[in-house]
């Protein structure tokens, strides 16, 4: 846990003497900006949003994975005292293209399949958060395994576990302490950003420079903490490896011992995980009210599970189920408990939302439309 603390400072002192490495960590950065607005983006998107969605978080992981293989042969390098540039990183990077993209292949596969499940079932999401984080902090050695021991992406996941049972409490207290740093680093920039919000909404353009002050400066403590946390990586994976120079080491061992907070960690750990899967199974399901409504059999090609229930340009529920019959298609579906009483005061229509078919709750009098084809609207 000691020597994981004394990594990180070290890993920073190196940092901030780098500016390829800063110019590298931008880059990685916003990358992964990019990868986290398309996660977020994918379950409420429609239509031909979606594979657009998914080719731009694709190129954006298989672009960041360069940025971060650049700058773990930075780092590298810097570790041993030498200095590289950013075209040297990036041009080492490209020998290790296909495997870099094999990777960026793999890891965002797994953060799709993560976003989707919590799409799925908000009942386990807090079981969901904690898988995503245990693959995030098992797989940290994968790049630098690819980048510095010519393995393929497969073969890493093979060899990374046992490089992570011997350094996992030295990486939990680099990653916790460089994490805690940026968070406390943030709070500044986020106050600045929440005021100048404040003021534009009261008065537009009266807290325009208080936003883009602290948008700056979150970019900038965004890029520092990503650039350190990836050099911190490669230390450790060093040091737990082909180690450093003599006149280089950057850590002192003591003997090995269980560490008290080692042991408090695992505690909350299992005490998480069991809360998450107690909650998930006992908590209380989210507050809805099912409403079934028929429609001509006709309407029947355009009704399916899954479509949206719109009120007033809102998404309030789901269909859950439509049964066919000779002359009706009931359709069953259920609204957020604050909307039970639009039954006796509403319709339902078929329409449209955002380029897909939905069922939208319209003012009474107004029937069903036709379906498409038979002179209806839409």
């Amino acid at each position: 846990m000691d020597s994981g603390w004394r990594l990180a400072k070290q890993s920073w002192r190196v940092v901030r003497t780098s500016r390829s490495m800063l110019a590298l960590g931008f880059a990685y950065a916003l990358c992964g900006a990019g990868i986290g607005a398309a996660t977020l983006s994918l379950p409420r998107a429609h239509g031909a949003a979606i594979p657009l969605l998914l080719v731009t978080g694709l190129v954006a992981a298989a672009v960041a994975v360069c940025f971060q293989a650049g700058l773990t042969f930075a780092a590298d390098e810097a570790l041993d005292g030498d200095r590289m540039t950013a075209r040297e990183a990036l041009g080492d990077a490209r020998e290790r293209l296909g495997a870099l993209l094999a990777w960026a292949l793999i890891a965002v596969s797994v953060q799709l399949l993560f976003a989707l499940l919590l799409n799925l079932s908000s009942r386990f999401g807090m079981l969901i958060s904690i898988v995503a984080f245990l693959w995030s902090f098992c797989t940290v050695f994968v790049v630098p395994m690819l980048a510095l021991e010519l393995l393929t992406p497969l073969e890493a996941l093979r060899e990374a576990p046992e490089l992570l049972r011997r350094r996992w409490g030295e990486e939990f207290a680099g990653m916790f302490g460089i994490g805690g740093i940026a968070v406390l680093a943030a709070i500044v920039p986020g106050i600045l950003l929440s005021v100048g919000a404040h003021y534009n909404d009261r008065e537009p353009g009266s807290g325009t420079l208080a936003v883009v002050i602290g948008a700056v400066a979150l970019l900038a403590v965004a890029v520092l903490t990503a650039t350190t946390a990836q050099a911190f990586v490669v230390a450790l994976y060093r040091d737990g490896t082909v180690g450093f120079p003599d006149e280089l080491s950057y850590v002192e061992r003591r003997p090995r011992r269980k560490s008290w907070i080692v042991r408090i960690g695992l505690a909350i750990g299992a005490l998480l995980v069991a809360a998450a899967v107690i909650g998930a199974i006992l908590g209380p399901r989210p507050a809805t009210h099912e409403f079934k409504v028929s429609f001509p059999a006709a309407y029947a090609s355009q009704i399916s599970t899954g479509m949206p229930v719109i009120y007033e340009g809102k998404r309030i529920g789901t269909v859950k189920s439509s049964e066919i019959t000779a002359e009706s298609d009931i359709v069953s579906f259920e609204v957020e408990s604050p909307y039970e009483t639009l039954k006796g005061e509403t319709s339902i229509a078929i329409s449209e939302f955002e380029g897909s078919p939905c069922l939208v709750i319209v003012p009474s009098g107004q029937g069903p439309p036709l379906p498409r084809g038979e002179g209806g609207r839409a």
